[in-house]
């Protein structure tokens, strides 16, 4: 499989993955008596497309990339860019806690993105 191929793979299953972690800082400190967010399909395969992207811009991104491409998420979110942004409906969850939310998605996606490179590339552990 050609390199490129791989790293978008990598990405959009560590993406899919780290929408997971997204949900779980929302449903953990979203406000009280706010709806509870329940993923889609929808909502894994946008985290899907955000992580292919991540993972075809850097092979092996680090905490700083990841926390980036997730504080970009979020903020595409706010410029009400719906396609693009890993986010449930305004009203779910305060501000803050939805910029958590897209952090913690970066961050994970990031980390996901290396350890399975070093793991499928043989490489050093990932940091």
């Amino acid at each position: 499989m050609k390199p490129v191929v791989l790293r978008v793979l990598i990405g959009a299953a560590a993406g899919a993955g780290a929408t997971f972690a997204l949900a779980t800082v929302i449903r953990r400190f979203g406000r009280e008596g706010a709806a509870t967010t329940q993923l889609t399909p929808a909502d894994i395969a946008r985290g899907a497309a955000a992580g292919a992207l991540l993972g075809l811009i850097d092979a092996k991104p680090g905490r700083v990339v990841g926390a980036l491409a997730g504080g970009g998420l979020w903020l595409a979110g706010e410029l009400s860019v719906p396609a693009v942004a890993i986010r449930p409906a305004r009203g779910d969850a305060n501000d803050a806690v939805l910029l958590a939310a897209h952090l913690a998605w970066g961050w994970t996606a990031a980390r996901t993105i290396r350890e399975i490179s070093a793991r499928l590339g043989g490489g050093s552990n990932p940091s």
